[in-house]
């Protein structure tokens, strides 16, 4: 590998996946058995919790997370 990143949180994710885009030979290291760190679900009782992002300012043309989330597409 070129590089090897650890943890699959939502930093590692995006990390990994542009650093392959970018041709590089990636290892994403995880300690859990589910990928993503903080963007999971879990429930109670009838009740399904969503603990994954929760922050979406800075997506109009030229901030921040709009330009991540363009590349992503």
């Amino acid at each position: 590998y070129d590089v090897a990143i650890v943890g699959s949180g939502l930093g590692g994710l995006l990390c990994a996946n542009i650093l392959s885009r970018e041709g590089y030979s990636v290892c994403l290291l995880e300690k859990n058995h589910k990928l993503g760190g903080s963007l999971q679900t879990f429930g109670r009782k009838a009740c399904i919790f969503n603990t994954g992002l929760n922050y979406t300012e800075s997506l109009d043309e030229g901030q921040v997370l709009n330009q991540y989330f363009r590349f992503l597409v």
